[in-house]
């Protein structure tokens, strides 16, 4: 978590704290105005051009342009604004980063962060909104920086890596990650964060951003073909997965079908390309040219979302 934003969570017995976790769809990226995105020639490489470097003496020096669209991509992400328009008298605590996978994005909340103090509050909220089931997270060496991870996928990298990066990703892919590894990974996580929520009292719900295999009948596949994930099947807490209607899995789904792209809804990771292919963000306005919700499509998520907390946990 951004320095800016840790300094501005105080929390005390009588708080209220709304507990977000996730990737980049949780962090805002790209959640900006047109000024800004225009200002920058609707391009994704040269917004991120502007961002931090690390000093001679080794400390992290963040670039005051760069602090300043981060802060207002956050305030206009889904945690704030559900507090903002919605729960007014939550704090929101958003623990979203960019490239984060489901390991960073738990022990996020369940261990890197105690300076928060996220055990005061007598009401606590926490939202998990799951990254892609390959990703995998290891701790970095820049511990005091606002990302305390480094996330890899399965597949082979680049030439701009040093050697040894590029081993570290070619192993993950041909030799660790698989279908089986990556279900059960996510599945250790669902059990710490359940065990953090009991712990401090908190209220779990699991949204699903975009992992069209965050579904029983995935589940329950795997499980058929591995003896240990048929073991832990019956562990994952399904009735904290927030339902959709029909026709829709996931919150990405929300955004196709104000965007009326529904029919590629089943492709895994489709709107990922299509929403590429606008440079000023999609028609209807709901991605941006990142292909990321927009603030658009966050006040979006922000609605489903507190409908759903409304619904099953402040019972109003």
């Amino acid at each position: 978590m951004h320095e800016f934003r840790r300094n501005k969570v105080k929390l005390n017995k009588t708080s209220k704290a709304l507990i977000v976790v996730g990737d980049s769809f949780v962090e805002g990226m790209g959640a900006l105005t047109d000024t800004i995105w225009e200002r920058y020639d609707w391009s994704e490489d040269k917004l991120s051009s502007i961002g931090s470097h690390l000093a001679e003496n080794g400390v992290y020096q963040p670039n005051p342009e760069y602090m300043s669209i981060r802060a207002q991509e956050m305030s206009n992400a889904f945690p704030d604004i559900i507090c903002k328009d919605y729960m007014k008298d939550w704090t929101p605590i958003n623990f979203g980063y960019r490239g984060n996978g489901n390991r960073a994005a738990v022990k996020s909340l369940t261990t890197t962060h105690p300076d928060l103090n996220l055990h005061l509050p007598n009401e606590k909220i926490v939202v998990f909104m799951p990254s892609q089931f390959v990703r995998f997270d290891f701790l970095n060496d820049n511990f005091d920086s606002h990302n305390s991870w480094r996330t890899i996928w399965p597949h082979n990298p680049g030439d701009d890596m040093t050697p040894g990066t590029q081993d570290l990703w070619r192993g993950y892919a041909t030799e660790i990650y698989s279908e089986v590894t990556g279900l059960i990974e996510f599945m250790f996580l669902i059990k710490e964060l359940e065990m953090w929520c009991s712990v401090n009292n908190a209220k779990l719900v699991i949204v699903n951003c975009f992992e069209h295999r965050l579904s029983k009948e995935y589940f329950a596949k795997i499980g058929k073909q591995n003896k240990y994930v048929k073991l832990i099947l019956d562990q994952m807490p399904w009735d904290k997965l927030m339902p959709h209607q029909k026709g829709k899995n996931c919150m990405v789904d929300e955004l196709l079908e104000k965007e009326g792209k529904l029919d590629i809804a089943e492709v895994e990771h489709g709107f990922y390309g299509w929403a590429k292919s606008f440079k000023k963000g999609t028609p209807k306005g709901y991605f941006t040219p990142c292909a990321h919700p927009s603030i658009k499509g966050h006040e979006l998520f922000a609605k489903v979302i507190y409908n759903h907390i409304k619904k099953t946990i402040l019972d109003v």
